[in-house]
């Protein structure tokens, strides 16, 4: 991700729409799930921390996130998102088995990564039965400007994604699209600016009555997916346990 796009996140993470409905659609799918709290978990791309940090407050405590980017590390102390280090997620420093639940939020697209490695590491991390919540960008043809400026040089299919994870010794729990209802709209917005020279995310605070209403307009949305999945969308959520 480019340094100037963490500072974005540091200003708008806690309260953007976007990342609001996700955390809301995480905890409660994990929540579902895991049933008591785990004993270890890691969030590996924490970013800033901000996911880390509202789960810790949620009371799920046990909990460390990792980062690669130095420019990510320069926030810890201004965010305070708790337990943080240094880690390259192709190469963990956590030993066999360390953790009961793994977080990976838009971290397999990313160009610092190689998914193989990847999925291998977070497999070899995880105890017998624990559990991962991964989430990706979906389409690669809506890759964009906004992809650029955050370094996300792959989106992909369900189908794809969760094959690649069985093969890492995962049975697959969920596997659903999400953020349909906004769907259409950033499909043309994102065609539309495709071959946009200006490298910049789209993690900036809309006007705040706006930035509400997007966030209680995908209500439905969190509603839905506590029985049903969706079959296209933004975003990628691969919910799976280590046989």
């Amino acid at each position: 991700m480019e340094p100037v796009e963490y500072e974005a996140l540091a200003e708008n993470e806690m309260q953007f729409w976007w990342h609001r409905t996700l955390r809301d659609i995480l905890w409660v799918e994990l929540r579902k799930r895991v049933r008591v709290f785990p004993s270890s978990w890691i969030d590996v791309g924490c970013g800033i921390g901000g996911t880390l940090k509202v789960f810790l407050d949620k009371g799920m405590a046990g909990g460390i996130g990792c980062d690669f980017s130095g420019d990510a590390a320069r926030f810890w102390i201004r965010c305070r998102p708790g337990p943080v280090c240094r880690a390259d997620g192709n190469a963990l420093p956590f030993r066999n088995g360390a953790a009961d639940l793994t977080l990976n939020t838009d971290v397999i697209c990313c160009a610092e990564i190689d998914p193989p490695r990847l999925l291998g590491e977070l497999s070899r991390v995880l105890k017998k039965g624990g559990f991962l919540f991964l989430t990706t960008p979906a389409y690669q043809s809506l890759c964009s400007a906004h992809d650029r400026a955050v370094h996300c040089v792959r989106r992909f299919r369900r189908q794809a994604l969760t094959a690649a994870i069985r093969q890492n010794g995962f049975e697959i729990l969920r596997d659903t699209y999400l953020f349909p209802t906004l769907f259409p709209f950033l499909a043309v917005h994102r065609l539309l600016t495709k071959r946009k020279q200006v490298e910049k995310s789209e993690v900036r605070m809309p006007a705040r009555f706006l930035n509400e209403a997007l966030y209680w307009m995908l209500g439905w949305e969190r509603l839905w997916l506590r029985c049903f999945n969706f079959a296209f969308g933004s975003t990628i959520l691969i919910v799976a346990r280590k046989v």
